[in-house]
């Protein structure tokens, strides 16, 4: 579908919250004038993702606003987070608010890999968004940052107080294993088993086919590659001498 962040509408799901402060020029434009005691930030749990982890946002307001959220992905299309089909009230209270805010959606990272903005903009006004259908939750708003900033910047009225905050992460692909043994080991798919890390599982050979387990390499395997926490693929085999 082309995009980063992908809504799940389902009952299912970014450890320690790790995302940078907005620095440099403005994405999409919109560097407003500082509004005393009117504050927005944004921050994810993690500085970067696998493609089919799930993530959680964190926005921090000083006072009531209406938040709309932003996802500016490596290929330059901007796509609409929040508010969304899901969670159609962008009117937020003061304090802290995390992302997937209901239970009926996730939050999922997908490709393209690369590095990844998020902007936040609150404002005392609502803005002219969408919210998104069943079969697009997400909406795009524009299929690269040129348009991107012009509709942004068109969505917020004048005059009307508004601050805005940014962060980035990155999205990588999953490691391979190593090419080499024999048989060889197949390529693991791009996601790892649902409710568990990314890492502490992988594929093992036992009679002349590869399985996939979660956890330690099973008994029975013959061969078996484990993805650590590492990051790395282990290898390891079973010599059997007898009967």
């Amino acid at each position: 579908m082309g995009k980063k962040l992908l809504m799940i509408a389902a009952a299912l799901a970014w450890g320690t919250l790790s995302a940078q402060a907005s620095s440099g020029p403005s994405p999409l434009g919109l560097q407003p004038e500082p509004v005393p005691g009117f504050e927005v930030s944004i921050q994810t749990d993690k500085s970067r993702y696998t493609i089919g982890d799930t993530a959680r946002i964190q926005i921090h307001l000083s006072q009531r606003a209406y938040v709309y959220v932003f996802n500016i992905d490596s290929s330059g299309q901007v796509t609409q987070i929040f508010p969304n089909y899901y969670s159609q009230d962008p009117y937020l209270s003061r304090g802290t608010h995390i992302l997937p805010d209901r239970p009926t959606y996730r939050l999922r990272v997908t490709g393209p890999e690369g590095v990844d903005t998020l902007k936040v903009i609150a404002s005392t006004q609502p803005l002219r968004t969408q919210t998104g259908t069943q079969g697009e939750p997400f909406p795009l708003m524009a299929p690269d940052p040129q348009r991107g900033q012009a509709h942004i910047q068109g969505l917020v009225p004048e005059p009307v107080d508004y601050v805005t905050a940014w962060t980035t992460f990155e999205v990588v692909r999953q490691p391979q294993p190593p090419s080499w043994g024999w048989p060889p080991a197949p390529r693991p798919p791009q996601w790892h088993p649902p409710g568990v890390p990314p890492f502490g599982w992988g594929w093992y050979y036992h009679d002349g086919s590869w399985y996939v387990f979660i956890g330690e390499c099973p008994r029975e395997a013959q061969l078996c590659w484990r993805l650590t926490e590492d990051g790395q693929w282990r290898f390891s085999f079973r010599i059997r001498i007898g009967n």
